[in-house]
């Protein structure tokens, strides 16, 4: 499911012809596209496009769930903080980062979705303190936890540092690997203090248990 803004140019008979972003594609005619007019519109799609060696068909149908809106009507997302899954999760819904407002921006067509992570990672902050259970090894990148960068290496030689609004309560934290694969290291049995949203936590926790590395402890 994903959101185009596509110029009609000829209804045929099977499909609409028609410009996404300045390539050829069609969108396919059935019950909920037939109404259609010959011009831009703003649609919520899926894609089901032919891609061979040969080159690509580009196909769409539209969504069972769509509503057309105005060109250009808008829903945005504020958060608490950076959060790495909040991001992949706007990405995969074509989100755009408005930096000046602070905010993420969707087409008004995914309002119901957009809720739904407003829902989860704005909820209530729980205090919550994080025990490792193995020694952890990140490759090229910080400990992430919830989506929340718990601990940073820079490089091989750095050394590594808790990130923003985390406390490291006891343990060990370093930097290790090689110059072009250098990792951020975190020792067994150590502890860190963090705020978590208490609906992403209970999303969540049972995944990471499960895997073993961490325990959680609510405060």
């Amino acid at each position: 499911m994903i959101v185009k803004n596509l110029i009609i140019t000829k209804k045929n008979r099977k499909y609409f012809a028609a410009e996404d972003n300045g390539y050829q594609c069609k969108l396919l005619i059935d019950d909920r596209s037939k109404n259609l007019d010959i011009g831009e519109h703003e649609l919520l799609v899926e894609d089901i496009s032919v891609r061979s060696k040969y080159g690509a068909d580009l196909i769409y149908k539209l969504h069972e769930e769509h509503t057309e809106v105005d060109i250009g009507s808008v829903t945005t997302l504020r958060h608490y903080a950076y959060n790495q899954m909040l991001v992949e999760e706007c990405r995969k819904l074509n989100g755009r980062w408005d930096k000046e407002n602070k905010a993420w921006v969707f087409s008004s067509l995914l309002q119901d979705r957009v809720e739904e992570l407003d829902d989860v990672f704005n909820s209530d902050l729980i205090d919550i303190e994080m025990t490792t259970l193995s020694a952890i090894s990140k490759k090229n990148d910080a400990l992430f936890t919830f989506g929340i960068p718990v601990c940073r290496a820079r490089d091989r030689d750095s050394g590594a540092k808790v990130c923003d609004n985390v406390a490291l309560i006891s343990g060990k934290i370093s930097s290790g690997g090689s110059r072009k694969n250098w990792c951020t290291e975190v020792e067994s049995g150590t502890r860190f203090r963090f705020k978590v949203p208490q609906k992403l936590f209970d999303l969540h926790v049972d995944d990471y248990l499960s895997a073993g590395e961490v325990t959680f402890t609510k405060l």
